[in-house]
C-alpha cells in the first residue's frame, strides 16, 4: 500500500491523475467518501502535526537536558517555536481546504500522507 501511494505521489509530481482509471472510471482513492471530506482531513492534519510537534519537541528538549540541562525559559521557548512551526507549516494546507472540493481533500491527504491516520 505504501509504494502505491509514493507512485501516487510521482504521478501527481509529473502532472498526472493516479486515482482515474484509464476508462474514465472512478479509482479507490477518488471516492466521495469521509476520508475526502475537506473537514475530515484538516482533523486527520491536525492530529498528525500535534502528534509529530508533540514528539520532537520532546526529543529536542531531552536532547538539550543532556547536554547542559535546560531552564524553564528554554524549555517553554522551545516549545513556543514547535508550536509555530507546525502553525505555519499546516495553515495553507488548512485555508485550502477551507473552500475546497473532495479534490483538495485528496490532494492535502496525499501531500500529507493522512491516508492512514483514520478519519
Amino acid at each position: 500500500m505504501r509504494s502505491e501511494r509514493l507512485g501516487a505521489r510521482e504521478s501527481i509530481a509529473r502532472g498526472g491523475d493516479e486515482s482515474a482509471s484509464r476508462d474514465g472510471q472512478r479509482g479507490p482513492d477518488e471516492s466521495d467518501d469521509q476520508s475526502t471530506d475537506p473537514e475530515s482531513v484538516r482533523r486527520r492534519l491536525r492530529r498528525r502535526t500535534e502528534r509529530i510537534r508533540r514528539r520532537e519537541v520532546a526529543e529536542a528538549v531531552s536532547a538539550l537536558e543532556a547536554r547542559d540541562g535546560l531552564t524553564d525559559e528554554q524549555r517553554e521557548t522551545v516549545c513556543r517555536l514547535g508550536s509555530t512551526l507546525a502553525r505555519r507549516v499546516t495553515t495553507p494546507p488548512e485555508s485550502a481546504l477551507e473552500r475546497s472540493d473532495p479534490a483538495t481533500g485528496r490532494a492535502v491527504a496525499r501531500l500529507f500522507d493522512l491516508a492512514d491516520d483514520e478519519a
